[in-house]
């Protein structure tokens, strides 16, 4: 059944009319054509510019995507380009702090700096909750500006959030979901990755996840005529292996607002 509606609340009933469950679900429908001019000046021959595609996991670590994701990582890295980034580093306790970085650049909390013997750091924007964020410069509206076709924003809570054992049995669907959409993604850069590592649940209490919730998931792809790019593909292993912030995940977001 086709819906032409972004956003469709299911709900489901008992025999005596009382709701036993209900369930927002989220979907990108495609009516009339986007009015926005697009540059077709794309720099390797083709006229058409990559989308970018982000998938976020909330409260998945690197190491913990490692054992609970293992035949997707592996699917991304040997057949999409892949590339896993060991080191990146939350930027602030939950959800709210990381994702401004990652989507804004901005700091909502102060930062102090005793330790490394540097001025502490104010926060850009402090007052996050007080109105409407619509003209904000959130890095997808930079993107809608310059006519990238698509850009793909999906949040995943459910299978995470909370505890971290249901991330297992997502393992065969995200598989799926690459494999079956491949070639769409092959024109893309996909951003598979987390906000920070998990928060909540008995393994959150063990030694481990003392490194664990610093250190969320990264894992890139570039689009497929972009893997065979020699300086790319080294300053990307170079980046790998190195301290990153979702500060980085911005400015490298800002940074592909110029690929042609």
């Amino acid at each position: 059944m086709q819906i032409d509606q972004d956003i469709v609340k299911t709900e489901c009933y008992s025999k005596d009319g009382k709701i036993v469950d209900q369930w927002l679900h989220t979907q990108i429908y495609e009516g009339n054509p986007s009015t926005v001019e697009v540059d077709k000046s794309l720099g390797n021959g083709t006229n058409f510019r990559p989308d970018i595609v982000m998938i976020v996991l909330d409260s998945v670590s690197s190491t913990q995507a490692r054992r609970s994701l293992p035949r997707t990582l592996s699917y991304l890295e040997t057949q999409m380009g892949g590339m896993h980034f060991h080191h990146l580093n939350k930027v602030g306790e939950n959800t709210s702090p990381n994702a401004y970085a990652m989507l804004l650049g901005w700091r909502i909390y102060s930062a102090n700096r005793k330790a490394v013997n540097a001025k502490d750091l104010r926060p850009d924007h402090d007052k996050i909750c007080s109105g409407w964020r619509d003209k904000d410069p959130v890095i997808f509206r930079e993107y809608e500006k310059i006519g990238i076709p698509k850009f793909l924003l999906h949040w995943s809570c459910e299978a995470s959030h909370d505890l971290p054992n249901p991330l297992y049995h997502t393992d065969q669907d995200y598989l799926n979901f690459f494999q079956k959409n491949k070639a769409i993604l092959d024109n893309a850069f996909l951003f598979v990755m987390g906000d920070h590592g998990p928060r909540f649940g008995t393994p959150s209490k063990a030694e481990l996840n003392k490194r664990e919730i610093n250190n969320p998931l990264l894992h890139i792809s570039l689009p497929k005529f972009l893997r065979n790019h020699t300086q790319l593909i080294k300053n990307l292993q170079e980046n790998s292996i190195r301290l990153l912030t979702q500060f980085d995940v911005h400015a490298t977001l800002v940074d592909l607002l110029k690929v042609r």
